[in-house]
């Protein structure tokens, strides 16, 4: 093969390949593209914590279209769950220097509960925050999300569940989809463990 035919080759593969991923991400994950979880723990087994399950690394990339004892939620169902007083909780990681976010009406902002391998303060501020909000009740449903693709959300989401709650909602196109709707965003500073 001559050189320029392996130059075409290379070319047109990586084309394809940038192609499908905008597909992939274009306007948020469509389930049309999402893998099942079965297939990404497949392909990656090494980004997944053996015993919990959770995403470990890489956290910006498609998340898959189910997810273990939660429920996938679009934005339809978001909103009427919040409208019927869902808890609401954004765990988008902080920008440097960023005091507040933008996010979805009445969310709670908690940062860094999604990673696969959580600091006692973060646990403890995911859990004083769930206690405060569902007053006691399992059944109470708790929507979580992020910005479009972020395994945090997912991890979250599976997290919260493990951790007693009933009824998790896990909306994998987040804010950013929240926001391409044009529905309203509240600015909020990060959750304390105090509930600050």
């Amino acid at each position: 093969m001559a050189p320029l035919d392996v130059f075409a080759n290379t070319a047109r593969r990586t084309v394809i390949a940038a192609l499908l991923s905008l597909a992939w991400t274009a306007g948020g994950q469509s389930t049309a593209w999402a893998k099942p979880l079965a297939v990404i723990l497949t392909e990656q087994p090494g980004l997944f914590d053996p015993e919990t399950g959770l995403r470990l690394a890489r956290y910006n990339a498609p998340t898959p279209d189910d997810i273990p004892g939660a429920r996938r939620a679009d934005a339809a169902e978001v909103r009427r769950l919040i409208g019927r007083d869902a808890i609401a909780i954004d765990v988008s990681e902080a920008e440097p220097g960023a005091a507040r976010r933008a996010t979805v009406p009445n969310a709670i902002w908690l940062p860094e509960v999604g990673e696969g391998l959580l600091f006692v303060d973060a646990r403890e501020r995911l859990a004083t925050h769930l206690k405060r909000n569902a007053e006691g009740d399992l059944n109470r449903p708790v929507v979580v999300f992020a910005e479009t693709d972020l395994w945090t959300s997912w991890n979250a989401a599976r997290r919260i569940a493990s951790m007693g709650s009933a009824n998790v909602y896990w909306y994998p196109e987040g804010v950013a989809e929240w926001r391409d709707m044009g529905w309203a965003l509240t600015k909020v500073r990060p959750a304390t463990a105090e509930g600050q």
